[in-house]
């Protein structure tokens, strides 16, 4: 069944139709990596924007609103901006942290490497 969009609803773009496949230099097809690439024909090479689009979306229709990571600090970091940069991480993985000047000012702790938040 398909459905109908109402006039007033706004389409969302379709981020697998920016245009014709460019073509690759073939310098750039070199540096492809032919045993886990697919066939030339099937590759589509994307620009920053093109792919920054494709993950937003992904993100936006795929995580809830709110998240709560919990983790170990590591190379926790202050700059005299005030931001601060650190990871957390697990056993299996590490994701990179910014921690903004006015959010790390309320804090009631000092992060240190090691910690468990």
């Amino acid at each position: 069944m398909v459905s109908k969009r109402k006039s007033s609803e706004k389409a969302q773009p379709d981020l697998f139709s920016f245009g014709p496949k460019p073509a690759a230099p073939a310098e750039k097809k070199a540096a492809v990596n032919t045993q886990t690439a697919p066939p030339d024909s099937d590759l589509r090479i994307y620009s920053v924007r093109q792919l920054n689009a494709l993950v937003k979306v992904a993100l936006e229709r795929g995580l809830p609103g709110y998240i709560a990571i919990v983790g170990e600090i590591s190379n926790f970091k202050c700059h005299s901006s005030g931001h601060c940069y650190f990871s957390l991480k697990d056993d299996a993985a590490e994701l990179a942290c910014v921690m903004w000047a006015p959010n790390f000012r309320r804090l009631k702790f000092k992060p240190i490497d090691g910690m468990s938040v």
